[in-house]
């Protein structure tokens, strides 16, 4: 279990750190959603590997977050998907990747 939410988190942290630096100096709460999601997906990380003690509130915002995000990408995929049905496929496999991530970060902060 946390060698799989290990792999999320750091994938996580590469797509949202693009993100981040795609966004450059835009500036809305929008523009902080990346940024607050490579900040909890490293500590989330540092706390995995023992690096540093993280407050159970991390994960739990964090859990949060991965089901806004999945929210998000199921609307996106029905609204998208009407015109395109090629991109089922992969909207699919996020939102399943963005559920199980966030089952496995609620799961982990359980265990701790």
């Amino acid at each position: 279990m946390k060698v799989l939410l290990a792999i999320f988190c750091a994938m996580m942290l590469l797509f949202a750190g693009g993100c981040a630096i795609s966004l450059g100096g835009s500036v809305g709460p929008l523009s902080l959603l990346p940024i607050a999601a490579v900040v909890l997906n490293g500590f989330v990380l540092a706390a995995i590997f023992g690096w540093s003690k993280a407050a159970p509130v991390v994960f739990y915002i964090l859990v949060a977050l991965d089901a806004i995000l999945a929210v998000g990408l199921s609307i996106a995929l029905v609204s998208y998907g009407s015109s395109d049905p090629t991109i089922y496929p992969w909207g699919l496999l996020l939102i399943g990747a963005f559920v199980l991530k966030g089952v496995l970060t609620w799961l982990y902060v359980r265990s701790i």
